[in-house]
């Protein structure tokens, strides 16, 4: 077992990162890759080195311990992640592991395994723009994130045209995101803007826990309440969007104003 852990420290240099890729990827995933052929064994390859890519760019010097169920179930996932989207959200939490013995983050790889990419998609929408929001707006920086009273005030509204552009759906993928949790409400309706002109319009509103699988996808699990005070580094060639406001009349303006 000391060997096994002293590979698993996936924070120590990336030499043991990649062992531990390499040793849990060939533990659970060689007798499936044996039964379908050459093929999927380099697509699984693939994977793991984008995952693990991701581990090194998100990990601290700070990150000295791992918790071994956390990370073996997390590559065991992410071998299967083709998307750009699906390895960040894993690889993240993955990289998070190295900041804590426990496996509370087995909640969230759970939450991201039996979600799609697109609603992963929508989840990083919703939070890196709710984010933004925080940091630009000093009556949002007293919100308090884990008390309900406070984190149901707030709301964001988004264009559904551009959601749409950059291959969100929220009318196909705002229901799952409501029933993990991760978001209270959603809604999809329409402003007039003029006699030829309706504005589309997108609603949610956030929880506790959707605010806390942001920060751990972003190796800030630890400091989920201080968002307030994070800048975190947008995931590279992941879509998001440029209109997003804080009250639906401020979307609404933005429209009127060919904006």
């Amino acid at each position: 077992m000391s060997d096994l852990i002293t590979i698993a420290d996936i924070v120590k240099s990336p030499e043991a990162t990649r062992s531990l890729m390499a040793l849990l990827g060939y533990h659970f995933l060689s007798p499936i890759a044996k039964e379908s052929g050459s093929g999927l064994s380099v697509i699984i390859k693939d994977n793991l080195e984008q995952v693990r890519q991701i581990i090194l760019r998100k990990r601290k010097e700070t990150d000295n311990k791992t918790n071994l169920r956390v990370a073996m179930e997390g590559v065991r996932s992410a071998a299967f992640a083709d998307s750009k989207i699906a390895a960040e959200y894993f690889g993240g939490i993955i990289a998070n592991s190295g900041s804590s013995e426990d496996d509370s983050l087995m909640s969230f790889l759970a939450i991201v395994k039996n979600l799609s990419s697109k609603q992963l998609h929508f989840h990083y929408v919703i939070y890196r723009s709710l984010h933004n929001l925080i940091l630009a707006n000093p009556e949002w920086q007293k919100i308090n994130l884990g008390l309900d009273t406070d984190i149901n005030t707030l709301e964001i509204f988004f264009s559904t045209i551009e959601l749409n552009s950059i291959g969100v759906i929220p009318t196909e993928d705002g229901e799952m995101l409501c029933r993990t949790g991760i978001i209270t409400s959603y809604k999809c309706d329409f402003e007039k803007i003029d006699e030829e002109k309706n504005c589309p319009i997108t609603k949610t509103s956030p929880t506790t826990l959707g605010f806390q699988m942001y920060a751990s996808v972003h190796n800030e699990y630890n400091n989920w309440r201080d968002l307030k005070n994070l800048v975190l580094e947008p995931f590279p060639d992941i879509g998001v969007p440029n209109i997003y406001f804080k009250t639906r009349e401020e979307l609404v303006s933005c429209a009127k104003n060919g904006i």
